[in-house]
């Protein structure tokens, strides 16, 4: 067979071959969500009334089903104890407290006793030159192997210091996330055990059992 023949026979076989399904993304994003686990903070005293300023490290969350770990972990309180991201000082997203990293250049590690499906929380930060910056996100299986990251732009001159919420459903179990970036504020944390139906899986029933009740009432 001549070369060109064959070029053309490959050329055939390409367009008539069927299209591969894209890959599924194994984070996606969710709107504000209630987890089983969570924290606000609220437990904790402000830097002020904290030992050395700063959180032990490690130190239990979620009701001890979770722990997260950083040198420089500070819970503020606007007014008592302020935390300043540059131009503005960070807000809370629920209560009167919310966590800062005292550092630009930190990586904060959460862990979780067990798997989750879904992690979310409202974020802030800043940067050396006060105006906001990259917040990277890595999570992580059992095994330590890296599942996914994403990154987040926060700029604080925008918000004026307001926290913005990111939240992420996972199509494999994650069993540790690492954020990196300067002075990174977090506050509201929300956490699915694996176990349990995840954000977007329990709208789904929600809606079911609204139609559910609906066609009920009809008959």
């Amino acid at each position: 067979m001549r070369r060109g023949k064959v070029i053309q026979v490959v050329a055939l076989m390409a367009a008539t071959a069927p299209a591969l399904p894209a890959a599924a993304a194994v984070i996606s994003p969710v709107g504000p969500f209630a987890g089983a686990l969570s924290e606000d903070w609220e437990s904790f005293a402000n830097y002020f009334n904290t030992p050395g300023n700063y959180l032990g490290n490690p130190t239990d969350i979620m009701g001890g089903a979770a722990t997260i770990s950083d040198m420089s972990m500070a819970v503020y309180e606007p007014g008592l104890a302020d935390f300043s991201l540059g131009s503005n000082r960070a807000q809370v997203a629920d209560g009167t407290k919310a966590m800062g990293i005292d550092s630009p250049i930190s990586v904060t590690t959460i862990v979780f006793d067990d798997d989750i499906s879904a992690f979310g929380a409202y974020w802030g930060g800043g940067n050396d030159t006060f105006a906001g910056g990259d917040i990277e996100v890595e999570f992580f299986d059992a095994a330590g192997a890296l599942v996914d990251s994403v990154v987040l732009n926060y700029d604080e001159d925008t918000t004026l210091g307001a926290l913005e919420w990111h939240g992420w459903e996972s199509t494999t179990a994650i069993r540790s996330i690492t954020y990196r970036g300067e002075y990174v504020v977090i506050d509201g944390l929300q956490a699915t055990p694996a176990s349990v139906p995840g954000p977007a899986a329990a709208a789904l029933f929600a809606v079911a059992a609204t139609i559910g009740r609906r066609r009920r009432r009809r008959s």
